[in-house]
């Protein structure tokens, strides 16, 4: 019995270890084309939105395209006023029984940007019935940056952080940072964490927050904002994932084959986060990040490392900083899209990291170290 156990317990441990990073995406339409469209584009999760108490039809149909496409639904808990409902948790539990042992189902969406005191007590009511009920499953809560945020950090397997700033700012002058110091505030909590990035463009919506913005110049993110978005997420520690919001407004500018445009990208992200060995577990650079970078080493599945650095700035800067030691005296090659930069380990009592030249405004470097033999030099 006993070995029987240790090995039950080695191989949640494997399990642990492998699991797919998630690479999602919102508000997916219920059609082939779309679901094939997202499919080709790398993504492996999709959510909608759908009410399973008002429209189960479409709840069925979701999970029916995914298992087509071999997709994953993170499927939504609490919507419209469920929760109003005498018969509300009643119902959830039914949901949950419902669904919890189909192929497609990838997680439990508990709720989307909650606030208020009650709706921590309910949510935990809610969260108790998916755990008893579909324990092996994990559940998910989409977090936005509302006074009360942390009251919620405890109400969920993973939990989300929401953030999109980019609006009528000519790049580089969106504040990225915006998104990356919730994202940091978010994974300091140790729990696993999801980070949802933008890929839309605020001007399909009519809400408060466009006020004082030029409508005309409401943009999407370009290509480095999305690398920032996704990179920095990654050197945060914690992170299993990345959500993008929303497939839905891409389709709504009638830009729909801007998705297929970014297909090449996100095969970059994908093959990225395939090659580390746990992407929860970066050597975070604090103080670099402390002072407007944002720098990691990760462990590749292959044995070799891998050092994230960012530029967490709008405008071009030199790069010096202590390696806290976190690795010895090393070579490091530009890796993937990053180009022929030179980035050098400097001894000494300190044992810096130094870029020659500039990184550019909100710059995403990559590369792999390969360690030397510490001859002791100093400088």
């Amino acid at each position: 019995m006993k070995n029987g156990l240790i090995a039950l317990f080695l191989l949640s441990c494997l399990c642990m270890s492998a699991a797919e990073f998630i690479q999602g995406i919102y508000t997916v339409s219920n059609t082939d084309a779309a679901f094939e469209r997202v499919k080709r584009a790398g993504f492996n999760y999709v959510q909608a939105y759908h009410n399973p108490y008002a429209v189960p039809d479409r709840v069925a149909k979701q999970f029916e395209l995914a298992q087509k496409y071999g997709l994953k639904v993170m499927a939504c808990v609490v919507r419209g006023k469920i929760l109003d409902d005498p018969e509300g948790y009643d119902k959830i539990r039914a949901f949950i029984r419902q669904y919890k042992d189909h192929p497609a189902l990838g997680g439990w969406y508990l709720y989307d940007e909650p606030h208020g005191k009650e709706k921590v007590e309910q949510l935990k009511k809610v969260w108790a019935i998916v755990r008893e009920e579909s324990p092996n499953v994990k559940s998910m809560l989409c977090i936005a940056q509302k006074p009360d945020w942390r009251d919620f950090t405890g109400i969920a397997d993973i939990i989300m952080a929401d953030s999109y700033p980019v609006y009528d700012e000519p790049f580089p002058e969106a504040p990225l940072h915006y998104y990356s110091n919730y994202v940091r505030d978010m994974s300091r909590y140790g729990k696993p964490m999801i980070a949802i990035p933008q890929i839309m463009n605020h001007k399909g919506y009519d809400y408060p927050a466009q006020e004082g913005y030029d409508v005309t110049k409401l943009r999407y993110p370009n290509e480095t904002e999305l690398r920032y978005f996704f990179y920095s997420a990654l050197t945060m520690g914690n992170t299993v994932g990345t959500f993008w919001y929303s497939f839905h407004d891409l389709a709504e500018d009638k830009n729909v084959t801007r998705l297929d445009k970014l297909a090449p990208l996100f095969k970059e992200f994908n093959d990225f986060a395939a090659m580390l060995k746990d992407t929860r577990t970066p050597a975070v650079l604090n103080w670099a990040q402390d002072n407007g970078f944002h720098a990691a080493f990760f462990d590749g599945k292959d044995g070799k490392k891998y050092f994230v650095l960012i530029n967490g700035w709008p405008a071009k800067r030199h790069c010096l900083r202590w390696t806290e030691n976190l690795i010895g005296p090393s070579d490091f090659v530009p890796f993937g899209f990053t180009h022929k930069a030179k980035l050098t380990y400097k001894p000494g009592k300190q044992n810096k990291l130094q870029l020659e030249g500039f990184m550019g405004p909100w710059e995403t470097m990559i590369f792999e170290v390969i360690p030397k033999p510490d001859n002791g030099e100093k400088k």
